[in-house]
């Protein structure tokens, strides 16, 4: 985690945190892919997010 430089405080003291439950996020126009969580890197000192990804990236691949 030591990485990361908060823009807003200058911190390099980082958590990691995850969104899940009614916060999923869904592929568009896929009503029942059953969404994946969001993963963040928060800064402990000021709470600002550095970093916000989905849990399963490979939900969100087009179809061709």
């Amino acid at each position: 985690m030591n990485q990361f430089v908060c823009k807003s405080c200058g911190s390099n003291s980082f958590g990691k945190g995850i969104m899940d439950g009614y916060t999923n996020v869904r592929p568009e126009g896929k009503f029942f892919s059953g969404g994946t969580s969001l993963e963040l890197i928060i800064c402990t000192e000021c709470g600002d997010v550095a970093s916000m990804r989905v849990k399963k990236p490979h939900k969100f691949k087009q179809e061709m």
